[in-house]
């Protein structure tokens, strides 16, 4: 199975205060995160991690991805250490950018929405770094430039701060893309 999550910010106490979740403490967030990701994800499950993973001290984030279930694959955030930094914590890879084959469409995974043109051959682009904040939404306040529907935010706080499975994400994509285009 193929899963993704986006901005978990483990160990990151402002977090809860800047994106509005609904945690007491950093302990709880924290615990959270890990028990829906334990829960979800199966050991030689692959997940794809849309950016800024954790804050805190390299063993916390260390321990995190040896404990965490499943092969994971960062997508560099813009929260993260380095790559190599990164990829020292026991990632898979790390990669600024990333295009993957799901049920024969190519999706980009980024960890930013792509604003401009979807590029030549990719059905989507699978993000993060929005946050709640749903992008049409942060169009229609005037907070950032348009952002084309086949950007689909897989932001933990917009999934109940749980891993999200490949088809639901493939089945948002198609919902934000209802004018037409065959995704």
């Amino acid at each position: 199975m193929i899963w993704f999550i986006a901005d978990p910010h483990f160990g990151h106490a402002n977090i809860i205060k800047y994106a509005k979740r609904p945690f007491e403490d950093l302990v709880r967030m924290n615990a959270h995160l890990v028990a829906r990701w334990q829960k979800t994800v199966k050991p030689t499950d692959i997940i794809y991690v849309l950016g800024d993973f954790a804050f805190g001290s390299r063993a916390y984030a260390e321990w995190l991805v040896d404990h965490l279930h499943g092969i994971k694959i960062l997508i560099h955030g813009n929260h993260d250490r380095g790559h190599r930094a990164m990829e020292s914590l026991g990632f898979a890879c790390c990669l600024s950018s990333a295009v993957v084959n799901l049920d024969g469409k190519d999706i980009m995974l980024s960890h930013r929405p792509i604003y401009g043109p979807l590029p030549d051959n990719v059905s989507g682009i699978f993000h993060g770094h929005t946050h709640r904040a749903n992008p049409a939404d942060l169009y229609e306040a005037g907070e950032c430039a348009y952002i084309p529907p086949w950007n689909v935010n897989l932001c933990v706080e917009l999934w109940e701060y749980t891993p999200v499975p490949y088809k639901c994400a493939l089945k948002e994509l198609r919902k934000n893309m209802s004018s037409g285009k065959d995704v």
